[in-house]
């Protein structure tokens, strides 16, 4: 099976779609994100990015996310 077929194939659990979605609502609220609402918000774009073929991620959630991650000392540069 080639890579692309197991990108095709990925299945993401009702569990990371509800966290990515609350994690969604916190940004919107202006809330702060935990470690866990940014890995539920990376796999659900990965899986969208392998279908679609660009993120699915809002210029408010990149903002929120940069945040989040520079909070944990982690630097995001998102590939334009």
């Amino acid at each position: 099976m080639n890579q692309s077929n197991l990108a095709v194939n990925q299945v993401i659990s009702f569990d990371t779609l509800k966290t990515s979605a609350y994690a969604s609502a916190k940004i919107n609220l202006g809330d702060e994100l935990d470690m866990d609402h940014l890995g539920a918000l990376f796999a659900v774009n990965d899986y969208f990015q392998q279908r679609l073929g660009h993120s699915v991620f809002s210029s408010i959630e990149m903002a929120a996310i940069g945040d989040a991650l520079e909070k944990h000392g982690i630097m995001y540069l998102a590939a334009q």
